[in-house]
């Protein structure tokens, strides 16, 4: 078992040096590994919140970002606008873009940093796609990302047809056929 005073020096050096949510992190991690290995935590929920409060106030400005404007339709026009789909970098972009938009997906987990860091068991590659109906019959695209931060297992995100000019079954396969990416490989999404 932890001692109190060690768990709370601990938290302490930790303030002032990350944000609230890291601490946050850190603490959920070390009760979750004293449960998993049958050993009382011992702090009690208020000298934890008392910590978190304390890291939270103390936390490096640096470690906290604004919030980011969210997508919108009208953004996403105006991003369409500038792009010239016949080329295959916009092309896999604005796919990339409807997909995460109509699919309420993360950027990152369409996304790769560079093509050598492809991994085809952790990222989404043409295998990975197919279509299907949903429970009330419409025609689906789904894609099944091998593996995500918060789903290590993987999970699946889906869209369906738009109208207009944000369509991601149109942008994907605009896509398709200006990239043709191969079967093992992708820029963005396959």
């Amino acid at each position: 078992m932890g001692s109190p005073s060690i768990i709370s020096a601990f938290i302490s050096t930790l303030a002032g040096s990350y944000s609230g949510s890291t601490v946050s992190n850190y603490i959920n991690s070390m009760r979750a590994w004293h449960t998993v290995h049958g050993l009382e935590w011992a702090l009690n929920d208020n000298e934890t919140d008392t910590l978190l409060k304390v890291a939270s106030s103390l936390a490096p400005p640096q470690s906290k970002r604004p919030p980011r404007e969210p997508y919108t339709i009208n953004m996403l026009v105006s991003i369409r606008s500038h792009l010239d789909l016949t080329f295959p970098l916009h092309a896999a972009v604005f796919a990339c873009l409807t997909t995460a938009f109509y699919a309420t997906a993360h950027v990152g987990e369409l996304t790769i940093k560079a093509l050598p860091s492809f991994n085809p068991l952790h990222h989404i590659k043409p295998s990975d796609v197919r279509t299907e109906r949903d429970c009330q019959g419409n025609m689906v695209t789904n894609f099944h990302l091998p593996r995500s931060k918060l789903a290590p297992e993987g999970k699946d995100i889906n869209w369906a047809k738009q109208n207009g000019p944000l369509d991601p079954h149109e942008a994907f396969n605009n896509h398709l056929k200006v990239n043709s990416p191969r079967q093992w490989t992708t820029f963005c999404l396959p």
